[in-house]
């Protein structure tokens, strides 16, 4: 088995999220442009946008707790077989949280 380190990835989409949440704060507070959005479009924005992010840090949650526990997952899935190991699979339980969460909302 080939053991992949994902400490580079989880570097790269937390520094991608980081960044995109300073652009976000700095064009809808600091900018002139920012200024001249009217406050209930500001705070529909501000709804969508920490939505977003607390999405992302759920799946950034699932992915963390996926590589934690990965080989006992694997050997896991190994022994249930397919089509079952397919729902112990980090990406599945993320997509199943988003799509459940968009029905509610």
């Amino acid at each position: 088995m080939v053991y992949r380190d994902p400490v580079y990835h989880q570097i790269i989409f937390a520094s991608i999220v980081i960044a995109v949440a300073a652009r976000t704060t700095y064009l809808l507070q600091w900018t002139d442009r920012g200024v001249a959005i009217p406050p209930k479009a500001k705070s529909t924005i501000t709804s969508f946008f920490s939505t977003g992010l607390g999405v992302f840090a759920l799946g950034f949650f699932v992915w963390n707790v996926d590589n934690i526990y990965c080989r006992g997952l694997t050997d896991w899935k190994m022994t249930l077989g397919w089509p079952t190991a397919f729902f112990l699979e980090g990406v599945c339980v993320s997509l199943v949280c988003v799509f459940c969460w968009g029905i509610v909302l």
